[in-house]
């Protein structure tokens, strides 16, 4: 349960936003170097580890893989360093797992397909 009922997951919501936005402006490319350095990837590993979290039965989970999606996808957009430092700190088969035990056996939607694609690709919208 959570400490604040009511809120549901409106201020994780607004905490991965505030992150997009400020990785999408005009300090981001900083933020984002930080981030990939030795020791910075802390951000990598707790957002993902956000696929991790008890949201059966809110029906929010499909909300909250979407948005680490698009969070993990601004983290990563236009570095190698990132993307590097996201591979050292979490790994892609560790990613992928989560991926797949949050999402679970509901049917891939429209949405999840464009998420995946545009943080596979690295770019904006697929």
């Amino acid at each position: 349960g959570s400490d604040f009922p009511g809120q549901g997951l409106a201020p994780l919501n607004a905490i991965l936003g505030g992150l997009r936005a400020t990785l999408a402006g005009p300090g981001g490319a900083v933020l984002r170097a930080h981030l990939a350095a030795p020791g910075g990837g802390e951000a990598y590993v707790q957002v993902t580890s956000l696929l991790n979290g008890e949201y059966s039965g809110t029906g929010a989970g499909e909300g909250v893989v979407l948005d680490v999606l698009s969070t993990l996808r601004s983290l990563l957009a236009g570095s190698e360093a990132a993307a590097a430092a996201f591979g050292r700190d979490v790994g892609y088969g560790t990613f992928a797992a989560a991926l797949r035990a949050a999402w679970g056996a509901a049917p891939v939607t429209r949405q999840l397909l464009r998420r995946g694609l545009g943080l596979a690709v690295g770019g904006g919208d697929v």
